[in-house]
């Protein structure tokens, strides 16, 4: 058995820490939920013990929504990356 995500708060006013998830591959319908559901709440997941490559980490992201390079303009919401 998978064990199960843990989210805690970061802070007492952003971010929240996700643990025993594994980035480098697709999340789960439920987990993706849970973890845009805190995204929405906190402003900030922060998943630290991660080891993914660029592209890993690209993909990961883009499962929140759209990803901009680093220094893009939007005018729209969207998941930045920073390398």
């Amino acid at each position: 058995m998978l064990p199960t995500m843990e989210l805690t708060a970061a802070s007492p006013a952003l971010g929240a820490t996700v643990r025993e998830v594994d980035l480098r591959t697709p999340l789960g319908a439920v987990d993706l939920a849970v973890l845009r559901g805190e995204l929405a709440r906190s402003s900030l997941l922060h998943c630290p013990g991660q080891d993914l490559s660029d592209a890993e980490h690209v993909e990961a992201v883009a499962q929140f929504g759209p990803v901009a390079s680093e220094g893009a303009s939007s005018t729209h919401t969207s998941t930045v990356l920073s390398t």
